[in-house]
Formats: structure tokens, sequence, C-alpha cells
């Protein structure tokens, strides 16, 4: 059979990834499902290195960036010499012809000046795109396992690779550019005079000692405040994404009091924050106004002297604020910078623990040969055991309805049969290869799944079925609409098979999504179907459809695996597996174990 790509890949993590991920506030999984790694194996290369590879994608960048950075402090030097020549030679001088000819030359070199800064500033934003683009594919692979593995939904990720990108493409970048070329002007006002050139230095140092001590105040506070934040994002989040039943329950009032508490506080934090960096910026640039006025002061007195002339007295003062010019502008671009260097941290954690697969090898087409061998399995990040021991065997064309009471490992086994969890140890075998030895875009084609909470994707009807697969043919999706027995309801819907479902699905009722979940579970003629309570909303028409649907993958030698509340649903199983407690209580043909089950009730009524 065709194997799709494109599916999420098996998930990997490094030793240590769990607590890691835990200390930098990205999603976790349970250490026991971390691979194992020899040590001094080298074979594989960090993952951190991808994101300091896509931040030096164009290389050649970074040299021009450096070259156009020289032309423009360079060029800077062209208001200095102007105003130098008009006071020393035009004013001397009486000539209108060479004042036309120096502002003219001037002008010349402005414009080669601004010509610089925009080509600057272009490759600054071309360096952010190119990053980003070469560490996206990998990041939302990382992002979606790290998920996985951690059963939640951050998509922090995505925003530090925003803030990533946004940094490089903004002004910030260009100080770390333009502060190597502050020497330049301390020579240059040394050549004008030595005095001119010691003050430089000590303004420079002044300057200096403000911005690290406002990198060591700050930095904690910068820290603290965005972990505020993102506590009353998470709050909000959580309120929004069950607001129909806080609504329903009275419980929207309370979830407002804990976000603005929350809230609160990272106002608080991020005021203190801000007022730190604002006190550094504002005594920076007093400072700086200050310096330039006293090294006026001092070239004036330097003139009267007749050391320099005035002339040289204005071009001081011009030089050392621009001497001073990347310090202040370090200062002030102190909180982005560190926003995009915490964000960059973040990234490099991620992708340095949530490791790509090994390529495997191609294996044929399975045939829905399933084992299960004394499988012990927890959730991500968990420690207690939910399945203990289970052990089972399908051939094709099995239908297996596993019962149970709530708690017992029903939908953990589901999740472990997927290979969505991988056992802390036993093994589930498909056509007796490990789930972990089959690559996952050719093994997803050929499963398919039912869950609780049908989630549906933003797109139309027929993407969702055909699970947005290129190039997917109308025949095909309503093969597995009729599959299914929801093909006459999609036919009724407005926009029949191209009706947009909408975020969730929630322009479909619960029994529509339902429905069309399992049409897209029968896609592309699956050999294994797992269906976690499928008929949870449904009424007795899709139950109907449910169970001939179930029947007819029977028929076609589809392994079926049902999970079900509802005794009904059982009629088109051969098999039943009783889970309690995350252990087998029973495992057999279904009226065998059906039995057992009746008579142990009746001997506990009795008994």
């Amino acid at each position: 059979m065709t194997h799709a790509r494109g599916a999420v890949r098996s998930t990997h993590f490094a030793p240590g990834a769990r607590s890691a991920l835990k200390a930098k506030g990205q999603p976790e999984m349970s250490s026991k499902s971390a691979p194992s790694q020899a040590p001094g194996d080298r074979t594989e290369i960090r993952d951190n290195e991808i994101v300091k590879s896509a931040l030096s994608a164009a290389r050649g960048s970074i040299v021009n960036l450096t070259i156009f950075s020289f032309g423009i402090n360079l060029l800077v030097l062209t208001g200095p010499i102007y105003m130098l020549q008009v006071y020393d030679r035009v004013l001397a001088s009486q000539s209108i012809d060479t004042l036309i000819a120096v502002s003219l030359l001037a002008a010349v070199m402005y414009i080669a000046y601004g010509g610089l800064e925009f080509v600057r500033s272009a490759l600054f934003s071309r360096i952010a795109t190119a990053a980003e683009r070469k560490m996206g594919p990998r990041l939302i692979d990382a992002v979606m396992r790290a998920n996985l593995a951690a059963g939640s939904r951050s998509n922090q990720a995505l925003q530090d690779m925003r803030t990533l990108r946004n940094f490089i493409s903004s002004p910030a970048p260009g100080v770390i550019f333009d502060l190597p070329w502050s020497p330049l002007f301390i020579v240059v006002m040394a050549l004008i005079h030595p005095v001119l050139g010691v003050f430089c230095v000590g303004s420079i140092i002044l300057l200096g000692a403000l911005a690290l001590g406002n990198q060591a105040r700050s930095r904690g506070q910068l820290k603290d405040a965005g972990q505020a934040s993102a506590a009353a994002d998470l709050t909000a989040d959580a309120a929004f994404s069950s607001l129909e039943s806080l609504e329903a329950m009275g419980m929207r009032s309370e979830l407002e009091r804990r976000w603005l508490e929350r809230n609160e506080k990272s106002l608080d934090l991020n005021g203190e924050a801000s007022e730190s960096i604002a006190h550094y910026s504002s005594t920076t640039k007093a400072l700086r106004v200050g310096l330039q006025s006293a090294v006026l002061g001092l070239g004036a007195w330097l003139a009267v002297q007749g050391d320099i002339t005035p002339g040289m007295m204005i071009a001081g003062s011009i030089l050392l604020g621009r001497a001073l010019a990347p310090i202040e502008q370090g200062i002030g671009q102190w909180r982005p910078a560190m926003m995009a260097l915490q964000s960059y941290r973040r990234l490099s954690d991620l992708l340095s623990l949530a490791k790509p697969p090994q390529q495997k090898m191609s294996l044929p087409p399975a045939t829905g040969v399933l084992s299960v061998e004394k499988v012990f399995a927890t959730p991500p990040a968990g420690k207690i055991h939910i399945l203990k021991g289970v052990s089972l065997r399908l051939e094709p064309g099995d239908g297996l309805g596993v019962i149970g009471p709530s708690g017992g490992g029903k939908s953990t086994l589901a999740k472990v049969l997927l290979g969505l969890w991988t056992p802390v140890s036993g093994a589930v075998r498909l056509d007796g290869a490990s789930l972990e030895d089959w690559r996952r875009d050719e093994l997803g084609p050929q499963l398919g799944y039912l869950s609780q909470t049908v989630d549906l994707l933003p797109g139309t009807v027929a993407d969702n079925i055909s699970r947005f697969r290129p190039g997917a043919d109308s025949e095909s999706i309503v093969e597995a609409a009729r599959k299914a027995g929801a093909h006459d309801l999609i036919l009724r819907l407005a926009d029949g098979y191209d009706t947009n479902v909408g975020e969730g699905g929630r322009n479909l009722s619960a029994g529509q999504r339902q429905r069309v979940g399992l049409a897209r579970a029968l896609y592309g003629n699956p050999v294994l179907v797992v269906l976690d309570e499928p008929n949870s909303n449904l009424d007795k028409e899709g139950e109907d459809a449910l169970l001939k649907a179930m029947l007819d993958l029977r028929a076609s030698q589809v392994t079926t695996i049902v999970i079900a509340h509802r005794p009904s649903i059982l009629g088109s199983c051969n098999k039943v597996l009783v889970l309690a407690d995350g252990q087998v209580r029973g495992f057999g043909p279904r009226d065998e174990v059906l039995a057992g089950l009746a008579e142990a009730s009746k001997e506990k009524k009795h008994g």
C-alpha cells in the first residue's frame, strides 16, 4: 500500500530530558521512556547545533554586515569633518565655493550612509527569515513530539522562534556591530588632542559600568517577570478552552479572579523590571548629554590655550556622542535582548532534548497481526503504572471489545497499541515487529484511530477525512465516509464535503464530529483500527452505522479494537478483554468472557 509521509514521528528524548524540560518550563515526559544512549556515542549531532546553524544560515551576510558596519561608522565621521571644514576653512577663508564643495561632498557621504544603513537593515531581515526557514521544520517536529510525550498543547517554542526572528530583524543587533568600532572614534579624538582621547576612554568606561550594572540588576527581574506572565497566560488559555463549561457552572468569576491575581503579579514584576531598566537608561542618556557638554567645555579650554581650533572642539563633541551611542542603545535594547536570549536557550534545550528518531528500514505492509507482550505503561511524566503486565494476541479480522471500570487503563491501552505512549517494559508488535521498529510515516497510514474527544482540524470535511493528504482523490474520501456510514449525513451539511468544520470542528455537532472522525479513521484502508468509545455521542442511527462499519471491517480482515461502555457495541466483536486496575481480568471469546462476568456478578450478589 502507499505510505504517506508527514505523520508525527516517534518520540525520543535524551537521558535527563524530563528534569531539564521541567526546569525550563517545556513539556516533559517520564524519564523511564527515554531511550538509553551509550556513553561517548557521538554519531548523533546535538540538536542545539541546529539553532546555531540556523542563526548562521547566511554566514556570508555576517561578513557583509561587518563590512557595511565599518563603512557606516566611517561615514559617521562625515558630520565632524564637515563641521571642522566649515569652522576652520570656510569661515576663515570666507569662501562660498569652498562651502559649496564641502557641502556637496558631505551630501554624497550622507547618501552613501543612508544606503549602507538600508542594506544592513535588509540583511538583518534576511538573516532572520533564513534562520526561521532553516529551523522551522526541525522545530515544529520537536514541538509536536514534545507535546505528544507530555500530553500537553504548548506552543511556547513557536513563540520563541518568532521572538528570536523579530529581535534579529530589529535595530538591536546593529548595536553589536557598531560597538567594536568605538575605538575608531577614540583614535580620531586622540589625533585631535590626547586629552580628548583620554576623556573619551573614561566616558566609555563610565557608561560601560552602568551597562553592566543594568545587566546584573535586571536579569533576574526579567526572568521572574517572564515566568509570571507565562503563568497568567496559562490560566487564561485553560479558561478559554473550557469557557462554556465554566459559564454553565458559574466558575467563570473564579477563573477571572485567579487570572487577575496572577496577572497582577506579572504586572508588578514587569513594572519593577521596566523601572529598573528605565532608571539606567535615563541615567545613561543624561550622563551622555552631560559628557558631550563636558567635552565641549574641555575642547573650549584647549582652544583658548591654542592647542586645537574651534572646529576641532565641535568635532570632538560629536565624536564622543557617536562613541557612546552603542552603549546607550545597548542599555535601551536590553529588555528585548534578554527576551531573545531566553528564547534562544529554550529552543536550544528543546531541540537538544527532543532528539529526532533514527532512520529505520522500511518494512513490508502489515496484515494486522497484533501481539501485546507483558506491557507495563505509565502516562507521560507519570510514575504509577496504569497498565500492569497486559498480554493479548489478535489475528486479522478479529474484533476485540475492551471493557472494564473507569480508570482501569482502557484509554491508556489504546494509546500504547498505537505507539503514542511507549511501554515502560514489554512490547507491542504489529506483524512481529515492535512499533518502535516501524517508520512512523509508514505505520501511521496503516492505522485508524478515533479518540474519545474528536478534535477535527480547521478545514473542510473532505480535508479531515483524507487526513489532509495532498492530492487525495474524492473516490477514496467518499469510500471512507461510506464505510463509516457518514456519507448521507455529510451530504446533508450546508456544503457537503466542502463544509468548513471550523476550529476543533465547532461547526459540527458532537455526533457529526464523531462520525466524520470515524471516516477519517477508516480512510486509506488501515489494517488496525482502534476506536475509543466511538458511540458516546451517537444516536440510534449513528450507532447502527457504527456496528455495520465494524462488521464490514472484520469481513475485510481488518483487526478492530473498540473500547466500550455500552454493551450493545460488543455484538460486532468476537473477543472481549476485561481490564480492571490495569490488569487483565478476562480475555477470550466474547460469549465465554461475558458469561464468566455474569456468573461472577451473580455469585457476588448472592454471596
